[in-house]
């Protein structure tokens, strides 16, 4: 794994990058995370407050995110294989759905999730197997309670 002070985002360090955003969440900076197309393969990023940051298009393939925050992160067409994001937040973030997310390693929190989205799906042409599908995401999503409080009715009804 690579550290953040050993990379380089333009003429600050990836170190430098990520204490100018906290200063931004905090309230006390003017600089958020600009990571566009940063080259961050294979870095250490466990635990970072990523909260808003703009990856998109980064190279995060093989990175480690793990318990790192990447609440509403723009993460569009970022490259995310076989990355970890185990235990990651990544509520209201723009998780690429392109080949750039294949093997992510990730908590059944995010399956969970990603789940309960699907059968939240209102699928205009659905087949009869589309739709057991989005049945079974729902079952899935509901077993583990994935904050069924805040689905629609139509999804929430009892199995």
């Amino acid at each position: 794994m690579i550290q953040p002070i050993d990379i380089k985002i333009g003429d600050k360090t990836l170190a430098a990058v990520l204490e100018e955003h906290r200063d931004w969440l905090d309230l006390n900076g003017d600089q958020r995370a600009n990571l566009q197309d940063a080259n961050l393969q294979d870095a250490d990023l466990q635990g970072a407050n990523l909260r808003g940051a703009y990856l998109r298009g980064a190279n995060l393939q093989g990175a480690n995110l793990q318990d790192a925050n990447l609440q509403d992160a723009n993460l569009q067409d970022a490259n995310l294989q076989d990355a970890n994001l185990q235990d990651a937040d990544l509520d209201f973030s723009c998780l690429p759905l392109w080949c750039g997310s294949f093997r992510v390693k990730c908590s059944r929190a995010l399956v969970v999730q990603l789940a309960g989205h699907i059968a939240a799906l209102a699928v205009q042409d659905a087949t009869e197997e589309d739709l057991r599908f989005a049945e079974a995401c729902r079952t899935y999503a509901t077993k583990w309670e994935h904050k069924p409080d805040k689905w629609p009715e139509w999804v929430r009804k009892e199995s």
